[in-house]
């Protein structure tokens, strides 16, 4: 077997906070993540170099391509960087290729390039049967991005086929701390999604460098929420569901505030909240129907605009 598919999931925040910046400039968070039925397909092909001078020829060993117009395909991609990670500790005399199906929205806040990496890892370790351990996916993604290593125990728990070793970190929703990449499985949330997008891209170091503590004026208590997806008690995780990076891009940017007002104003949901850094708004539901209404008019004024669920 030389070629494997596998779905990339995108996430969400239940919850995001920031306790403070970090010495190397990063900052330390607490968050609740959770996976949902919004996917990319990444096909992963290998093709062994038998000739002495393929190591001269690194510019051919990777290829990326896609359907996604505008969405870079050189070093500069998560997907490419994993590859080349996997390759420069694995499987150096090689050449990959990788095709990326996007659905996922780019620069959305919603781990979309963070999942395709993961998915390059996970197909790479799955094709040369390095019989790895979850944790040593999960400490190598974090060179790539704080939401690497999420996506990859997500992808593994509804992959049951990998050969992993150690997989009891895999799940859908998990509590982060440290810059994200500190993970403790959680209960999965189960509920319908809208997801929409605005027309505008978001930065996440532009958000994080605008990021002022002073202008936070309500923090989740991510304990209570964590108790609420233990106890499957909707109240908790309700109140709790608070990101403090609304403080910046919310004012920066009327288009994803204007979204937000508008996916309130049906008064169906449990809770609207952004994902991420932005510029995506989510609307959580237990009833389809409701939902189900809000996607017809949220799909009138945002093309991005999706209904899902949780992946449980």
């Amino acid at each position: 077997m030389n070629e494997i598919s596998m779905k990339a999931y995108a996430k969400i925040n239940l919850c995001l906070d920031v306790l403070g910046k970090l010495e190397n400039n990063y900052h330390q968070v607490e968050m609740v993540m959770q996976q949902v039925n919004l996917y990319d397909t990444v096909t992963v092909k290998y093709y062994p170099l038998m000739d002495e001078k393929a190591e001269q020829r690194e510019n051919e060993q990777i290829e990326v391509t896609t359907n996604c117009e505008g969405l870079l395909t050189d070093q500069a991609n998560l997907a490419y960087k994993a590859a080349a990670l996997m390759q420069s500790i694995y499987n150096p005399n090689c050449r990959i290729a990788i095709e990326l199906e996007k659905r996922i929205p780019i620069a959305a806040g919603l781990a979309g390039g963070s999942a395709d990496a993961a998915a390059v890892m996970l197909a790479l370790s799955q094709l040369w049967h390095l019989n790895l351990k979850l944790q040593d996916l999960l400490q190598l993604g974090v060179k790539l991005g704080a939401d690497v290593p999420f996506c990859i125990m997500g992808q593994v728990y509804k992959r049951k086929d990998l050969q992993l070793r150690e997989k009891e970190l895999a799940s859908t929703c998990a509590f982060a701390e440290g810059i994200g990449e500190k993970l403790t499985p959680l209960p999965p949330l189960d509920g319908w999604i809208l997801l929409s997008k605005p027309p505008v891209n978001i930065s996440t170091k532009s958000v994080y460098d605008a990021f002022l503590m002073d202008e936070v004026k309500c923090h989740p208590n991510t304990t209570e929420l964590i108790s609420g997806l233990k106890e499957r008690n909707l109240n908790k995780i309700q109140k709790n569901m608070i990101n403090v990076l609304e403080t910046v891009t919310l004012n920066k940017n009327p288009s994803v505030l204007e979204t937000k007002l508008y996916l309130k104003s049906f008064q169906t949901a449990y809770q609207v909240l952004m994902s991420g850094s932005g510029p995506t708004i989510f609307s959580l539901y237990t009833s389809k129907n409701k939902a189900k209404t809000a996607y017809i008019n949220s799909k009138k004024k945002n093309e991005d605009t999706y209904l899902i669920r949780t992946l449980s």
